[in-house]
């Protein structure tokens, strides 16, 4: 008798990850530098989530998320500066000048 371990099993082949998910965590890193790509981050993540839950064979679903977190943060912060842009420029505008001429 041989006295040989059996074989060990084949590899399992990896999931291919699905290419909006890609597409939502390159859109979420550039938005940090150019502000206008989060939007297609936070988008395709949404759409990458949707298509990996219907065909779980498809990975990357941690992409997806970090487009999605990475495009709503940068979303929020382009908001609030908006908002103390114009809250500034108002209070500004309303302070009285001094007239120190005749």
């Amino acid at each position: 008798m041989d006295s040989q371990p059996p074989a060990p099993p084949p590899p399992v082949a990896p999931r291919p990850t699905n290419g909006m998910a890609i597409a939502s965590l390159v859109c979420g890193i550039l938005g940090f530098m150019l502000c206008l790509p989060s939007i297609g981050a936070v988008v395709c993540g949404h759409i990458a989530r949707v298509q990996i839950r219907k065909d779980p064979a498809q990975g990357g679903e941690g992409m997806a998320l970090a487009g999605l977190i990475t495009g709503y943060i940068v979303l929020a912060g382009s908001l609030i500066y908006i908002l103390v842009v114009v809250l500034a420029i108002g209070t500004f505008a309303a302070v009285p000048t001094i007239n120190t001429g005749p």
